[in-house]
């Protein structure tokens, strides 16, 4: 509340679990950072678009971590 500008989370380093990365994005979200700049731990996933699917969910739906995860499930 106050810094006038949005703030985002860098994606960071590699998480090896899809879940684990969910979860810190998940953390931040509720810190109050209003949206992600994610590379690699998308695109280095053999489920990309599942795992980036679940992110746009919790940012953009307020979804938790495990929501977002499971409603994407079968649809990559």
């Amino acid at each position: 509340s106050s810094i006038p500008v949005p703030v985002v989370l860098a994606g960071g380093s590699k998480q090896d679990e899809p879940l684990a990365f969910l979860e810190r994005v998940g953390r931040a979200l509720h810190q109050g950072i209003r949206g992600v700049a994610i590379g690699r731990n998308v695109f280095q996933r053999q489920e990309p678009v599942r795992l980036l699917r679940a992110v746009s969910r919790m940012v953009h739906q307020g979804l938790s971590p495990g929501d977002a995860w499971e409603m994407t499930r079968g649809r990559d």
